[in-house]
């Protein structure tokens, strides 16, 4: 799943390549006294860029792939927890607690946390029990089971991908070391080399690079 975040990281380093392209030709004329524009050094840094940029699409399908899962799976708690509760009301009316007590919250680590009360509540009320499986502790506490996991994999998925954002950003856009500075700089070299109707500054103008804010 691609975005418009990701979709600059790729037109950067395409442009990249084309300056690269382009200082190839060069030959001797290219001579900068910044190590960090020498052509070897800048292919580096195009393979770095490539790598961040492949471990974060990577990571992007089953990221998704989680999310949408946790999603699907916690979507039916909120019908189970309003009949969960009439429930209780028909069997120990009088130590049911307020919906208000157990924290109404969508984010799911309170969610679960929700269910786990209700799990608990099953236990400790006395109830005249229920024919309704999926409102019995057992299943509750099998439905919490597998939401939990699903929900810890989901955490897991979104550290991974910020990690892998977080490295992106760094070999992107970092002030002094980025691929994008490093390619300003570049671009400003050549062009001092070359006048304003020189086709090699013009063919250097034209590649834009943009800095991206996460």
């Amino acid at each position: 799943m691609s975005t418009i975040y990701e979709m600059k990281h790729v037109k950067n380093l395409t442009n990249f390549e084309t300056l690269i392209s382009l200082v190839s030709s060069y030959g001797k004329a290219y001579q900068p006294k910044n190590q960090a524009l020498r052509l070897e050094n800048l292919q580096a840094k195009a393979i770095t860029a490539h790598q961040a940029i492949e471990q974060l699409n990577a990571l992007l399908p089953s990221y998704s792939n989680a999310m949408m899962l946790r999603e699907v799976a916690f979507e039916p708690l909120a019908k189970l927890r309003s009949r969960f509760f009439e429930l209780l009301k028909t069997t120990a009316e009088d130590h049911v607690p307020s919906e208000q007590d157990l924290s109404l919250q969508t984010y799911y680590d309170n969610m679960l946390e929700s269910l786990a009360q209700q799990v608990k509540l099953l236990a400790s009320v006395p109830a005249k029990g229920t024919g309704q499986v999926d409102l019995q502790a057992e299943t509750l506490r099998t439905l919490y089971n597998d939401l939990h996991v699903k929900n810890e994999t989901a955490v897991n998925q979104i550290i991974l991908l910020n990690e892998a954002k977080m490295t992106c950003n760094e070999v992107m856009y970092h002030k002094e070391t980025g691929l994008v500075s490093i390619a300003l700089l570049t671009k400003e070299y050549i062009q001092s080399l070359y006048s304003e109707k020189n086709s090699n500054y013009q063919k250097v103008s034209i590649l834009e690079f943009i800095h991206v804010n996460p």
